[in-house]
C-alpha cells in the first residue's frame, strides 16, 4: 500500500473527521507517524537533517517545490529556540485542523532529528501559550479551549543528529555513465563523494571547500586548471543521482526531483532532458524494468 494515493480533498475529509472525533490531540499525534516511514525519501532527509537550520531549510524548499499556498515562517530566536507562523499566500488562511497537523510533524521531525529536551508551545483560543509537548509526550490540552496552532515555539538543550547520510551508502552507488566526461577525473570523483553524501543540499562552493578542508580560492583554482566549473559537477551530481532514484518504484518522479536538489520540477525535467536526452518520465520508462 505504499504507493497508494489520495485526492487533497478526501486527506482534507478524513482529516476532519478525525479532528471531530478525537479532538486536538489526535491530529497532533499524526505526524509521530513520520518517524516510521523509512520507505519515504522526502521524510528521510529531514529526520537525517545535520542541523535544525537544515531541516527548516528543507522544509522550506519542498513547501516552494510543492508550489503549497499555506506554508510556515521560521525565525531563529536563538541557537536553541524557534518560532514559526502558519501563513497563507492566497485569501485563504489556513484552517486550524491544517495547523495542527503541521505542528505535530514538526514535534516529529525536530524531535527525530535529534533536537534534545523539545518543548513545544502553541496558542490557545484565548491567546494563551501553553506547552503541548514535553519530555516526549504530548500534554493534555485545556478542554474547551482548543489550540490554534497557527503560532508556535519550540525550544530544546541541544541537537544530535544522526551523522548519516539519508540514503544508504550513497558514495558506493555506481555512477550512471552520462555526457559529462569530466566523471572520471578523480577531481571531480572527489567532489562527487562529498555531494552524494548530502545531494538535496543548496550546495556552495564554500561548502565544498570547508569539507575538502582548503580555501575557496584554492578550489576555484584547481575547477579553473582542470576546465571545470562547480555549477556543471553539482549538476552532473544531482542528474547522476536521479538516475539511480528513478531506478526505484518506491521514488514518484517529483520525490526524486525533490531530493536531488532541484528548485521545482519544471527546473528538474528541464536539466534531466539537457543531460540525457530524454525527460525523466521517458527515461523510467526506459528501464528495463518498465519495459512491458
Amino acid at each position: 500500500m505504499r504507493e497508494a494515493q489520495s485526492s487533497p480533498t478526501l486527506k482534507k475529509e478524513l482529516l476532519f473527521q478525525l479532528w471531530q472525533k478525537g479532538g486536538d490531540q489526535a491530529i497532533l499525534e499524526i505526524g509521530q507517524s513520520v518517524t516510521q516511514v523509512d520507505y519515504d525519501p522526502i521524510w528521510r532527509i529531514a529526520l537525517n537533517a545535520p542541523s535544525v537550520s537544515r531541516l527548516i531549510e528543507g522544509w522550506s524548499r519542498f513547501e516552494a517545490y510543492a508550489h503549497s499556498s499555506n506554508r510556515v515562517s521560521f525565525d531563529r530566536c536563538g541557537p536553541t529556540s524557534l518560532s514559526c507562523v502558519r501563513y497563507s499566500q492566497s485569501d485563504q488562511p489556513p484552517n486550524q485542523v491544517e495547523n495542527l497537523l503541521i505542528c505535530g510533524l514538526l514535534i516529529a521531525l525536530l524531535q527525530g532529528a535529534g533536537c534534545r529536551n523539545l518543548v513545544c508551545s502553541a496558542r490557545q483560543i484565548d491567546g494563551e501559550l501553553v506547552s503541548i509537548w514535553k519530555n516526549g509526550n504530548f500534554l493534555k490540552i485545556t478542554e474547551g479551549n482548543s489550540i490554534l496552532a497557527d503560532q508556535f515555539t519550540f525550544t530544546w538543550t541541544d541537537f544530535e543528529g544522526s551523522g548519516k547520510s539519508p540514503f544508504a551508502d550513497p558514495e558506493h552507488m555506481a555512477p550512471i555513465k552520462m555526457k559529462n566526461p569530466f566523471f572520471a577525473s578523480p577531481l571531480v570523483s572527489k567532489i562527487c563523494e562529498h555531494l552524494y553524501h548530502d545531494i538535496s543540499r543548496p550546495w556552495k562552493l564554500a561548502d565544498l571547500a570547508a569539507l575538502m578542508n582548503i580555501s575557496n580560492r584554492s578550489l576555484q583554482r584547481r575547477l579553473t586548471e582542470n576546465n571545470l566549473s562547480f555549477s556543471t559537477i553539482v549538476r552532473a551530481a544531482r542528474i547522476n543521482m536521479a538516475c539511480q532514484f528513478l531506478e526505484s518504484p518506491m521514488m514518484d518522479i517529483t520525490a526524486v526531483g525533490y531530493c536531488t536538489g532541484f528548485t521545482d520540477s519544471a527546473h528538474f525535467s528541464r536539466d534531466f532532458k539537457a543531460s540525457m536526452g530524454m525527460t525523466p518520465s521517458e527515461f523510467r520508462k526506459a528501464l528495463p524494468s518498465h519495459r512491458p
